[in-house]
């Protein structure tokens, strides 16, 4: 069996420790409370925001990437709604809904400045690609009377960008 490598990343630690926790909270909420529709509604959208950070690792595209972070963060709010309404129904005690509370919010903080460090952010792709001076050819100036040749093809564009600007860990 290989041996699992260690996460590094803060967001991802975190994510799946507030997801343990929202999975403790859901078999509260259904064994002791006997509360089924939204126990099920928090555990489905506070274990998304990990499981959306898990794929987001292995996104095709730098877009890709931070679409996955969007949609943590989104499942993040909604999460923060569940448990808002949890608590003004008094199926959550004031502690445990500060203490929950908080760790959605700190979850929220790291994944808005994710996302607006990666959208604000210029590829640095871009910055490391090579620049391709437009072919230079000496230009007689040419009679006003002649006709320019028909078979002239114009240069061709830089190659695209198809490396995908992130290390192996986009977290890190």
């Amino acid at each position: 069996m290989e041996p699992v490598m260690e996460d590094k990343s803060i967001v991802r630690k975190k994510s799946k420790a507030f997801a343990s926790r929202i999975v403790k909270l859901g078999r509260y909420l259904h064994d002791t409370q006997k509360e089924f529709i939204l126990s099920k509604q928090v555990i489905r959208s506070g274990t998304s925001i990990g499981a959306n950070l898990a794929e987001a690792q292995y996104a095709a595209s730098k877009s890709d990437f931070v679409n996955k972070l969007r949609i943590s963060l989104k499942e993040c709010s909604e999460t923060m709604f569940w448990l808002e309404l949890l608590e003004e129904n008094g199926y959550l005690g004031d502690s445990e809904f500060l203490s929950l509370k908080d760790d959605c919010r700190e979850l929220l903080k790291l994944l808005v400045s994710s996302v607006r460090t990666l959208v604000e952010k210029p590829s640095e792709t871009r910055s490391r690609r090579a620049r391709i001076p437009p072919p230079s050819t000496p230009s007689p100036v040419p009679p006003s009377n002649s006709v320019p040749p028909s078979n002239t093809v114009p240069p061709s564009p830089p190659p695209a960008d198809d490396i995908w600007p992130f290390p192996s860990d986009p977290f890190e």
